[in-house]
């Protein structure tokens, strides 16, 4: 009795019964022509087909010197891609304020007018007219 219990338990377990759906799924599965048909699986033939053109569209692929220098690669490619966005805005920030210093000891146009620099005409504080 003890045997027989033990039995039904196993009968209904859920590995049991996913044992029972896969084994009722693969007697009930396409074979390769009817999914070739569908569309589903492509022949050999073409894959091998498709595999060689990738092939050969990898082999006459750019290198990575050519791709840094065609500027499609950034120059510091050791950097993680996260990171790259983050480091161009530092590098602008710091060109926009080392130009801003500059600019700041600029001297004015008065004073460029009159070390014979600019001529008067050129002012640029008088628009043309």
């Amino acid at each position: 009795m003890a045997d027989t219990a033990a039995t039904d338990t196993l009968a209904t377990s859920p590995i049991k019964e996913r044992q029972n759906s896969l084994e009722n799924a693969l007697a009930h599965r396409p074979d390769q022509k009817e999914l070739e048909e569908r569309n589903i699986l492509h022949p050999r033939a073409e894959i091998s087909e498709r595999q060689q053109e990738l092939e050969k569209a990898m082999a006459h692929r750019p290198g990575k010197d050519d791709l840094v220098q065609r500027n499609i690669l950034p120059h510091n490619a050791n950097v993680a891609p996260a990171l790259i966005a983050h480091q161009r805005e530092l590098e602008k920030n710091m060109l926009e304020r080392d130009l801003k210093e500059k600019l700041s000891h600029r001297p004015e146009p008065q004073e460029v007018i009159q070390k014979g620099i600019l001529r008067p005409d050129e002012d640029p504080t008088n628009p043309r007219e």
